[in-house]
């Protein structure tokens, strides 16, 4: 009996949270250690809770170490097995400030796993994103001075 089957490869995409922790690498040096951007991967009930509906979710949130109580969610991600597309949810200020004032509830946006990095750098270049880091390092530096 002979195999009809071909020799199946792995992808060569790369993870999207791959992807996204080299695009956030340095970020805390260049914040001077008062801000912080953590990925963390959705629990399952998480998943359950987030409108991606997708196999593998993640978070990228705003932190600061000197600020425990303080979580601010840039954006979820997600991707199906094939890696393609990924799908995103930005935090409403930076959506509207990319793609418009449109705020209506479903805000899920998809793209190839390729442009994956192109709008992480626009997520982090846009103004609002800016300025809630430079907000957040001045209330940081704040809790510095008071310890």
């Amino acid at each position: 009996m002979t195999n009809s089957w071909q020799d199946f490869t792995e992808s060569e995409k790369q993870y999207p949270e791959e992807i996204a922790k080299a695009k956030i690498e340095g970020f805390s040096t260049a914040t001077k250690g008062l801000a912080e951007l953590l990925i963390s991967e959705l629990s399952d009930q998480g998943r359950l809770r987030s409108s991606l509906n997708t196999d593998f979710s993640f978070r990228i949130t705003l932190v600061s170490p000197l600020l425990p109580q303080y979580r601010f969610k840039i954006m979820e991600f997600g991707y199906g097995v094939n890696m393609d597309p990924v799908k995103y949810i930005l935090e409403a200020g930076i959506d509207g400030e990319l793609f418009g004032a449109d705020w209506s509830l479903d805000r899920e946006k998809q793209i190839s796993n390729s442009e994956f990095i192109n709008t992480l750098s626009l997520v982090f270049a846009s103004k609002t994103f800016i300025d809630l880091v430079s907000g957040l390092m001045k209330v940081a530096q704040k809790k510095t001075k008071e310890l």
